[in-house]
């Protein structure tokens, strides 16, 4: 529910910053940014937390944090492709797909052998910040096809 209610004001938001002449490119990178820097920051220390309740909050605020990536990847594919979009959005999420399917083999395999859930988490953590450095280095959102 604050996923939804997050997406809707984030993406005013971000029209705002373009509308005010920030490049699609500049808004794009500052939203995942935040997405991915959130959402690993609070993945990163669930682990370290030591009660339900501050176990609780960190994930909801990691999941919420997700709200940002509506505005910026989820949405940067209609930058890029214009004419193309439903076939590079379908590409897009076959690749997203793949980690859905070898996540869940790795993080059985981290939790036999280290027999923590940190280990899980903190790896899903390396995971978003590599994501934002990927992104920010590589991204774009200017037309390309």
């Amino acid at each position: 529910m604050v996923t939804n209610i997050l997406s809707r004001d984030i993406s005013r938001g971000k029209d705002h910053l373009i509308v005010k002449g920030y490049s699609t490119t500049f808004v794009r990178k500052c939203i995942q940014s935040i997405s991915f820097c959130g959402a690993g920051f609070f993945l990163f220390f669930v682990s370290y937390m030591n009660s339900y309740e501050s176990a609780l909050v960190c994930m909801t605020t990691a999941i919420a944090f997700c709200a940002f990536h509506h505005s910026a990847i989820s949405v940067n594919v209609q930058d890029i492709a214009p004419d193309y979009a439903g076939s590079v959005f379908g590409l897009m999420n076959t690749a997203g797909a793949i980690p859905g399917f070898i996540g869940v083999y790795v993080a059985g395999y981290l939790l036999e052998r280290w027999k923590s859930w940190g280990v899980v988490f903190n790896m899903t953590s390396a995971v978003c910040f590599t994501g934002c450095l990927t992104f920010t280095l590589f991204g774009t959102g200017q037309k390309v096809v």
